[in-house]
């Protein structure tokens, strides 16, 4: 092991081939190892909360700090592709509507003829599938324009509590937009808009999410001077207050709190916990600061585990949004067996193998949804000059 205490060796140009542009491989792939760990943390709760006898203690109590994850590592790959790629806002504004489309598109029909379906097998209530008091054409429609956490819609997909941080992470797609492809007064005044348009609990908890973005603008001088020693105590030291967060439920016990004694606290709805998320994003930072250093000396085991955690990781979306719906109908389908650990075990497996089966159409064919997206910001010119070739590569 590396014990070098001032400086580590600077990559070669050819070791920046990661998943995300620019980062060296082995921090890339520790990147998407966390993504399947916080998916997997999230996954574990739930089914817990729906009967099955994981039996995981704290590992199956830190599904929140597992979101908050999501919100930093979204704010830090976002900055790092978008600054990297040199995009424009049109490519940046395909490439993130493609990302989610692909995923929630699917996700959100599977949520509903997963929930009616159960329904009408009698093994779920009515109420898991009553339409919003506006209609389902409103509830559709506020889904896929991720305005249901905004003010005070809360419109619930059936069986499908997670989808609540995805209106979360659109809105910061636009937030992020905004800053960095507009100027001056336009800037502040778009923004404004959309900050009023968001509410204030999505609003409350962009600071998190901007905190991966920060963090990855001041990657490289963060590193410099950071010895291996230092990074061991700040990855123990971010480790146990995360873990610390979740396991005695101070930040439950302080957004209760402020929600009885702070008028109109009721409002930030998902954001409630919000100063401990803030606390949150910092120790995910310092486990970020710290795993970009010790990923170099474990720069051999993460290449030599590079597929499978690339394999597992390009189904961690799909995996977030369609578990629970999953494991809620899995659980009223086995009632009582549910806490055996035998069917629990049977049906972790079955419902991974159905995400990642699932995943084969959603995210592992994000250039299908691409293109297809891309249409839909094609000038009269583009179209033209579409067609145009098209005839061509007809007559040769």
């Amino acid at each position: 092991m590396d014990t070098e205490p001032k400086t580590h060796t600077p990559h070669k140009a050819g070791d920046c081939v990661g998943q995300f542009g620019g980062l060296p491989r082995e921090f890339s792939i520790y990147l998407d190892f966390l993504r399947i760990v916080a998916a997997l943390l999230v996954v574990a709760e739930h089914m817990e909360n729906d009967g099955f006898a994981l039996h995981l203690g704290v590992f199956a109590e830190l599904g929140h700090e597992a979101v908050i994850i999501f919100f930093v590592l979204s704010g830090f790959i976002i900055y790092q592709t978008t600054a990297f790629r040199s995009r424009d806002p049109k490519s940046y504004a395909i490439a993130r509507l493609s990302r989610v489309y692909s995923v929630a598109i699917p996700c959100v029909i599977l949520s509903y003829l997963l929930a009616y379906g159960a329904f009408a097998l009698g093994v779920i209530p009515k109420a898991a599938i009553t339409p919003e008091p506006q209609g389902l054409g409103f509830a559709l429609f506020s889904t896929f324009a991720f305005l249901n956490q905004s003010w005070d819609n809360h419109v619930r997909v059936p069986l499908n509590l997670p989808y609540w941080s995805l209106n979360y992470e659109v809105w910061y797609y636009l937030f992020f937009g905004l800053i960095i492809f507009t100027r001056g007064w336009r800037r502040l005044c778009l923004f404004a808009v959309a900050a009023v348009a968001s509410g204030p609990g999505i609003l409350a908890l962009f600071p998190v999410w901007l905190m991966g973005a920060l963090y990855a603008r001041l990657r490289s001088k963060l590193a410099v001077n950071l010895s291996i020693i230092s990074a061991l105590i700040l990855f123990g030291g971010s480790l146990m207050l995360i873990a610390g967060l979740g396991t005695f439920e101070f930040d439950e016990r302080l957004g209760s709190y402020l929600h009885a004694r702070v008028p109109g606290y009721w409002m930030l709805g998902q954001s409630q916990r919000v100063l401990t998320d803030m606390l949150l994003g910092v120790a995910i930072v310092g486990h970020l600061m710290a795993m970009n250093r010790l990923s170099l000396p474990l720069r051999s085991l993460l290449i030599f585990m590079a597929k499978p955690i690339r394999f597992f990781a390009g189904a961690s979306f799909t995996t977030y949004l369609l578990h629970r719906p999953l494991s809620q109908c899995f659980s009223a389908v086995l009632q009582e067996h549910a806490d055996n650990e035998l069917v629990t075990a049977a049906t972790l497996i079955a419902l991974i193998f159905i995400c990642m089966a699932v995943a084969e159409v959603t995210e592992r064919r994000l250039g299908w949804w691409r293109r297809h997206i891309s249409r839909l910001f094609l000038t009269s010119g583009d179209r033209r000059k579409t067609r145009s070739a098209a005839g061509l590569n007809s007559q040769q």
